[in-house]
């Protein structure tokens, strides 16, 4: 049997999209990549992914990389397909981490790692930065002897707060908030450390 570019046998391809199509928590990670490098290499017409620069990505799986590409191109696949390579190569899932800025966008990517992680993909962890942020605290909290089930407040429900704290003063809720936020970013770290606390309940 002649197997190369430009002749792809019937029963590869037939076995290649049957992979393609599958549930992939039902395979293990890195197989619908597999099946995706082998149809491109004995069949360049059968799919556009991946193009060079994106097999470039797909191939560096060690070491710090910048993907620089605009919106819609295929990055975010791009990320999920490299998390499975590097599962395949031994990676455990649980030590892997992919940061992202909204909610959205990090539902996104735990779709595209489901998809090509298969089951792996519960144990990658996947979140916003701010999430992140929060989880780390976390855990550190217990540490730094505060309650690990504290609440964020965004910026509608803190000023939302500072109205009801300012009330009968002078004070515009909104202003007083950015004044916070400004001391917050231009005070010393040492101000805010914890062990220069006076007060337990501070």
């Amino acid at each position: 049997m002649r197997v190369g570019p430009g002749y792809f046998p019937e029963c590869i391809s037939t076995a290649i999209h049957v992979i393609l199509k599958m549930d992939s928590s039902t395979l293990k990670p890195g197989f619908h990549l597999v099946a995706r490098r082998l149809a491109i290499q004995h069949h360049p017409n059968a799919m556009t992914y991946p193009n060079p620069e994106q097999a470039a990505v797909l191939n560096h799986l060690h070491g710090t990389l910048l993907v620089l590409a605009p919106a819609g191109t295929g990055k975010t696949r791009l990320m999920a397909d490299r998390l499975a390579a590097v599962i395949a190569t031994g990676m455990p899932p649980e030590l892997t981490l992919g940061v992202t800025f909204t909610n959205r966008a990090a539902e996104h990517m735990r779709a595209a790692v489901r998809e090509s992680c298969g089951d792996h993909a519960k144990h990658c962890r996947i979140q916003t930065f701010h999430g992140l942020c929060a989880w780390i605290l976390r855990i550190e909290a217990r540490d730094l002897g505060l309650p690990s089930d504290f609440v964020n407040y965004d910026e509608e429900v803190s000023i939302d707060l500072l109205r009801v704290c300012l009330r009968g003063t002078y004070l515009k809720p909104d202003a007083a908030f950015w004044q916070l936020s400004q001391i917050k970013s231009d005070c010393p770290a040492a101000v805010f450390a914890l062990a220069h606390c006076k007060s337990p309940g501070v």
